[in-house]
């Protein structure tokens, strides 16, 4: 996967940087798993914070994973795993990011891999991502856009507000004749985002008010939403992990080289 983002493969010479990952498994009738059991899986670590509202029979597991924060939520029927920045670089440096696609992708991979490869029993898989890549402005946002999206004439010099989306499924063989279609759901805007920092006086300077400094950011966006086909009744259990590559391998190729077929 990480061939994809060598020099010559990258649109535009994009700097993919990570908001949010996720994962979704849906999961058969009958199979259960503890959002604490599928953290200690991933992060080979017990969580930080457990919580459990039973009326909604909802449990989530919390705590640090690769400079990162991973929240595993367990619903009914499904269990999704988020991977976000740390709430103190949140607070401290007002980090939107966790870090530079591959190196965070690899880390949480790992660690979704574990979790398939514990004989869970979906019925469904998901890999999302939410990606952003910093720019001077809103025209070179749009500059960039074009490159990736082939098929759209992004208007750079008279247009705001961009926004596209598209669905662009493949059928997938799979070891041992399993085909499956793959849903490629891309999303993609410019967007410019405030950034507030607060300075609070010392001891010293009690009488003096905080002070605020702002700071515009230009970025392009992905967010993309790649999972198995609905119409699959159980996905093969031995190939979870593989499954999960190709997620994972289509991804990575979207965000290489855009929208493509």
């Amino acid at each position: 996967m990480t061939d994809l983002f060598k020099p010559e493969n990258i649109a535009s010479g994009v700097d993919w940087h990570v908001e949010q990952l996720r994962s979704t498994s849906f999961l058969m009738p009958m199979f259960e798993r503890s959002a604490e059991d599928v953290f200690r899986m991933i992060a080979q670590s017990p969580p930080d914070q457990i919580t459990e509202n039973r009326q909604q029979a909802v449990q989530t597991a919390a705590g640090p994973f690769a400079s990162a924060k991973l929240d595993v939520i367990r619903h009914p029927g499904r269990i999704d795993v988020l991977l976000s920045p740390a709430d103190e670089a949140r607070a401290s440096q007002g980090t939107r990011t966790i870090g530079n696609w591959i190196e965070v992708v690899d880390s949480f991979n790992t660690g979704i891999r574990l979790w398939l490869g514990s004989r869970a029993e979906l019925q469904r898989l998901a890999f999302g991502a939410i990606c952003l890549h910093e720019v001077a402005d809103r025209k070179a946002a749009y500059s960039i856009l074009n490159q990736l999206l082939p098929t759209v004439d992004v208007d750079i010099e008279h247009s705001t507000d961009f926004f596209y989306q598209i669905n662009r499924p493949r059928l997938v063989t799979f070891q041992d004749s399993f085909s499956c279609k793959i849903n490629r759901l891309s999303k993609w805007s410019a967007a410019t985002v405030v950034l507030q920092t607060v300075m609070i006086p010392g001891a010293e300077a009690a009488v003096q008010p905080p002070a605020f400094t702002a700071t515009l950011q230009n970025h392009c966006r992905a967010e993309l939403d790649l999972s198995t086909d609905a119409d699959i009744r159980q996905l093969p259990t031995h190939q979870l992990q593989e499954v999960w590559d190709k997620l994972t391998t289509f991804a990575a190729e979207i965000l290489s080289k855009g929208d493509i077929r």
